[in-house]
């Protein structure tokens, strides 16, 4: 047993170096500094390996931002004209087609053709494949980079780039929790008017075309919206508020007009527009013309939900979380009338969402819903999936094959930070000391990313405008006289046409005459089917690009795309209750004038030419002016102050100006300004273009308001909530000298709008209006009728043949509870 034990000490000294074993003890203990040196440097060698590490991480961010940014509006859309196997750098500058040797490799490179009318030689990189590349194929250009972006399909249309599109949402109620009240009265309030028209009309009530919602972050709000359009089989059509906000004047207006239109063309849709409070704040005198720009912006979103009917397979739902802060003309009635409250989830609801969101995942049997949304108090929606998340992502960590208890747990503790609230103070001072240098280190990065950003998105904005300006008026109308299939180049000068040999391409072009007399040859690109287009076709072509952009009917009048024109009104005086006074003065100033000229010939005074309507939202001023061009049968021509603020010099003015002559060609008839302190606003001096071009807008209106006869038959009526801002030159006499306010109904007056709202409704003899007036004071005319459609919507839920008075006392409550809740700041 000795001696065993022996060689195994022996054993175990051999695996010692015999240099060591021969050291003296002050020798081991220099040897041993020695070594914990070398761990020291080894360590800061780690340390700034990680540091550069680090900083690599950084480039590659700042790197994937700006590829980022790359793939943002706006696009330059391009043809493929051919595709080369060969290198760009034995290319050179041939065939007048731009080269950036420093940017190109060999491979496949394409050559393309810009809508700018220019040539570029381009690499194909990663981005495309470039094996499924072919000749013909729309693709998108990054405006400063020129990088080949991705392919586009043939019926790519621009407007798209600008906002999210969904044709098919696939989201579903059973997706949501704890808002069983809220999908009530969504469907209530959209579902049901686009899937089942009839029971409105049955009941003789106008659903309501918009809806907001409103509640603190991660409550749900979007999602619901996608639930409703995957509902109605609907196309989704999202925009965010600060998409809205351009840095060119006419900009954020025009994609609101955009958005309708697409709408129009894909519906049953519903549109979207979140963060509305970017766009929808309370209007404010202000010198800025950001500001200003953004005012316009609302107008014209107040000016589309006009301009559609609640009976159409189109809602807007619109989202925010400041409804404190939003104008009351977006949220009276006949637009978003409707009001949801999204708060923060209940004990009840929390538990249902993490039920939601864990049902695809492999989850033990003893976990417990009621414990977990316990312990999750305060929590929204989203922080309710992320708990679901990580639960699953701390089961994947361990291998296990189900998500238990103890995992959402953990996942709570995660996901609220409780290894902060574990430290000792001095730790989290720490902790907290050595964030805050990386937060600043973060911020000062940040800063400069910001900046580079900014600078290449002015750049890309600057070079975009124009692209973006194609579709805006004014159009040059134009004839097609020729259709070719001919390379351009071959034909040069003759017969007189203009050729922009770099702007052609081998392919269908067309010779056309424009309305100022020229004769053009140009390509036919994706914007028009070659196919279809024949001779003498009516096209519409940019005044700068010369790009036709779309055919016009055969009886198309370019006017007409800028205004809204109705030639027979069907209003009447009795869709108007309590406004007698207002209706005899518009008699008066108007009707007679028109009707009657010779009581005016008789007694030599001559009659008012303009009329100013001036009041809160809501109040009728819209619907008066319609009825008068019913009653004396004119052509009712209605322009919206926003869409006469245009991008370019002139453009304006023109608007005006084609305004007053389509009215004399289609005489008689009423042009209705609405929203007039959009560009009637006191003037004042201004270094800014926007700004004066805006006062020459006004100017222009002040000239033709001067430039026809009172004893003419047309008449101009104007509409404003802030009359207390306009110039005085507006308001003098021959111009639009009788002014007629709208004020909020009284008591009678409530009684009556309540009356005609509800006379095709199948309503109980019970019924007292006069007891519904007392109960509905300060409500305007607007307000009045969203009680009549919400009795209508009350009985439609209990299935009743008959609207009672009891749904009316109800539908008070539900809209005086709207109107005066508590609407808090949600951060």
């Amino acid at each position: 047993m000795t001696t065993n034990s022996m060689d195994k000490t022996d054993d175990n000294i051999e695996v010692l170096s015999e240099d060591v074993l021969r050291m003296s003890t002050d020798e081991v203990v220099g040897r041993t500094r020695l070594l914990d040196n070398e761990i020291k440097i080894m360590r800061s060698e780690v340390l700034r390996i990680s540091h550069e590490l680090s900083a690599q991480k950084d480039k590659i961010k700042e790197n994937t931002e700006k590829i980022k940014v790359n793939k943002t509006l706006p696009y330059l859309v391009s043809n493929v004209i051919e595709l080369l196997d060969i290198d760009p750098e034995e290319l050179g500058e041939e065939d007048g087609a731009n080269v950036d040797l420093d940017s190109q490799r060999k491979g496949k490179s394409a050559v393309i053709k810009t809508s700018t009318r220019q040539t570029y030689f381009l690499p194909v990189i990663g981005l495309v494949d470039a094996e499924k590349l072919k000749p013909g194929d729309l693709v998108g250009v990054n405006k400063d980079s020129y990088l080949i972006l991705e392919t586009l399909p043939a019926e790519y249309d621009s407007r798209v780039k600008a906002m999210e599109v969904d044709e098919r949402p696939t989201e579903q109620y059973n997706d949501i929790g704890g808002l069983d009240k809220q999908i009530q009265e969504l469907i209530e309030a959209v579902v049901l008017p686009m899937t089942h028209k009839e029971k409105f009309v049955n009941l003789g009530i106008q659903p309501p075309k918009g809806v907001l919602l409103y509640g603190p972050p991660g409550t749900g709000k979007t999602l619901m919206a996608r639930a409703c359009a995957a509902q109605t089989k609907s196309t989704f059509l999202k925009l965010a508020g600060p998409q809205l906000v351009q840095m060119f004047i006419g900009d954020g207006a025009k994609l609101v007009r955009d958005a309708f239109a697409l709408a129009k063309e894909k519906a049953p849709a519903i549109i979207f527009i979140d963060e509305l409070d970017a766009i929808g704040t309370k209007r404010f005198d202000s010198e800025k013309a950001g500001d200003r720009e953004v005012q316009r912006t609302m107008l014209e979103l107040l000016n589309q939900l006009d301009g559609f009917s609640s009976n159409t397979d189109i809602k807007v739902i619109a989202a925010t979380n400041r409804v404190d802060i939003l104008d009351p003309a977006l949220l009276r009635s006949g637009r978003l009338d409707r009001k949801i409250e999204f708060p923060h989830p209940n004990e009840e609801a929390r538990a249902r969402i993490m039920q939601i969101h864990s049902r695809r995942m492999n989850v033990d049997k003893e976990v417990n819903y009621d414990e977990l949304s316990r312990c999750t108090d305060d929590f929204n929606g989203a922080q309710c999936k992320a708990v679901c998340v990580e639960a699953g992502m701390i089961a994947l960590r361990r291998s296990a094959s189900q998500v238990t208890h103890e995992d959402f747990m953990d996942a709570i503790l995660e996901v609220l930070s409780e290894d902060v609230l574990r430290m000792s103070t001095d730790e989290v001072v720490g902790r907290t000391r050595l964030l805050d240098n990386e937060i600043k280190i973060m911020r000062s990065e940040v800063l400069r990313i910001s900046h580079e950003l900014s600078a290449q998105k002015d750049k890309i904005k600057e070079n975009t405008e124009k692209i973006k300006v194609n579709k805006t008026l004014p159009y040059l109308v134009s004839n097609v006289i020729e259709l070719l299939d001919i390379d351009p180049e071959e034909l040069g000068e003759e017969d007189g046409a203009n050729v922009d040999l770099d702007s052609q391409r081998k392919g269908k072009s067309a010779v056309i005459k424009t309305s100022t007399r020229q004769t053009y040859f140009l390509p036919v690109i994706g914007l028009v089917d070659a196919e279809k287009l024949k001779p003498g076709d009516l096209v519409g072509v940019n005044k700068d690009s010369y790009l036709i952009l779309e055919t016009l009917p055969a009886e198309y009048d370019s006017r007409v795309k800028a205004m809204e024109v109705d030639e027979r009104p069907t209003e009447q005086y009795n869709d108007i209750g309590g406004l007698d006074k207002q209706i005899q003065e518009l008699i008066e100033a108007v009707v007679l004038p028109m009707t009657h000229k010779e009581k005016f010939v008789n007694l030599g005074i001559q009659p008012p030419k303009g009329v100013l309507l001036y009041g809160p939202p809501g109040t009728g001023k819209t619907l008066m002016a319609r009825a008068c061009a019913a009653q004396t049968k004119s052509t009712f021509l209605k322009l919206a102050g926003p869409q006469l603020v245009q991008m370019f010099i002139g453009d304006g003015a023109k608007l005006v100006r084609d305004a007053f002559a389509l009215a004399k060609e289609k005489a008689p008839a009423i042009i209705f300004i609405d929203e007039l302190d959009a560009i009637g606003t006191k003037r004042f001096d201004s270094e800014k273009a926007g700004d004066r071009e805006v006062q020459r807008t006004m100017l222009e209106l002040l000239n033709q308001l001067d430039g026809f006869s009172s004893n003419t038959d047309i008449k101009v009526i104007a509409a404003t909530n802030r009359v207390d801002i306009l110039d005085p030159a507006l308001l003098r006499s021959g111009r639009l000298d009788r002014k007629i306010e709208f004020p909020h109904p009284n008591e009678e007056a409530r009684a009556r709008i309540m009356q005609i709202h509800s006379r095709r409704m199948n309503v109980d003899k019970e019924v007292n209006y006069d007891e519904l007036s007392r109960c509905t004071d300060d409500f305007n005319g607007a307000q009045c009728k969203a009680v009549c459609v919400e009795a209508g919507m009350i009985a439609l839920r209990r299935s009743a043949s008959q609207v009672t008075h009891e749904d009316f006392m109800d539908a008070i409550l539900e809209v005086q509870a709207k109107k005066k809740a508590n609407l808090n700041y949600y951060a």
